[in-house]
């Protein structure tokens, strides 16, 4: 469990290091990756849960599942639309031709390392 929070405290600092760099599509992927994280740590350690007690027979936690439980950890809507929303420029930045606009990243910065601070800190 630990291992998430380290994994989503290194995707956010990397992040933030390529958008600084100006490497956006990357750090389009690095931030959603840090949120993506930071929830699944949230949901095991403060919420005590596992894949299957949200979808019956899973055994892996699915993006799906976790933009769809974001909320859980603070009781947040805001949350699970964050989420969403930084899943679709990942997914534009990872598939798409053309880059995501450095704005659209930059712009949730903030939101996103209150959320990974805010689960990942005691």
């Amino acid at each position: 469990m630990e291992e998430r929070k380290a994994k989503a405290l290194v995707s956010l600092e990397a992040a933030v290091s390529m958008i600084d760099e100006g490497f956006v599509d990357p750090a389009a992927s690095r931030t959603y990756y840090a949120m993506f994280q930071a929830a699944v740590h949230a949901l095991e350690t403060r919420r005590g849960m596992r894949p299957g007690d949200l979808r019956l027979g899973a055994d892996r936690w699915g993006h799906d599942m976790v933009c769809g439980n974001a909320k859980l950890r603070r009781g947040s809507r805001e949350d699970e639309r964050l989420l969403r929303a930084l899943r679709g420029l990942r997914e534009r930045a990872d598939y798409e031709p053309v880059p995501v606009e450095r704005a659209a990243v930059e712009g949730r910065r903030e939101a996103v390392a209150a959320f990974v601070r805010g689960v990942t800190e005691p």
